[in-house]
């Protein structure tokens, strides 16, 4: 089986995938674990390689092209990225949502090195903008609007879950499914 999580800056979506990896005994890939090391071997932010993927979008088809080829090679198998579930249209698709202030925090509160903010504001600042600049960017690449809850089979609002509880309430969902 492969699982998608998708969902906004900051809900949690690598936490929770390798943690239901580790339960499940699947494989996991996080794609913003991998563009992370990417622009951290670039010397870049966040912010600026998102600034570069709006202008050539050969940037997302690499990234994109490198996860279904890592999906082909595996049979059980997670995927934490915000176009998986477009990606691979048969897997179970979870959806992990946040309000915009809670996931800031988190990931102000992370000291993520490719996210590098001064201040609460200005992550808050630059989650906006990643939410824009993503949803935007997917309807020009692929016509999907990769915030949709209609993409997706499980919707999960985080921001008042542990990632422990939210991991639980995927995998009850998948007991019910099979």
């Amino acid at each position: 089986m492969i699982i998608t999580i998708s969902g906004l800056p900051g809900s949690g979506k690598t936490s929770v995938a390798k943690l239901l990896a580790k339960k499940l005994g699947y494989k996991f890939y996080s794609m913003g674990d991998i563009i992370q090391t990417f622009v951290l071997s670039k010397k870049m932010t966040l912010s600026e390689f998102n600034k570069l993927r709006n202008k050539d979008k050969a940037w997302d088809y690499m990234i994109d092209g490198y996860q279904k080829e890592l999906g082909k090679k595996s049979k059980n198998v997670i995927f934490d990225g915000i176009t998986s579930f477009f990606l691979f249209p048969d897997s179970l698709k979870v959806f992990l949502s946040v309000e915009p202030e809670v996931g800031a925090r988190r990931i102000f509160n992370d000291r993520r090195p490719d996210e590098p903010y001064r201040s609460f504001s200005e992550a808050l600042k630059a989650v906006r903008r990643r939410i824009k600049d993503d949803r935007a960017r997917y309807k020009r690449l692929y016509r999907i609007d990769c915030h949709k809850l209609g993409n997706f089979d499980l919707i999960i609002d985080t921001s008042d879950l542990s990632k422990e509880e939210v991991a639980d309430a995927v995998l009850g969902f998948i007991k019910r499914k099979l």
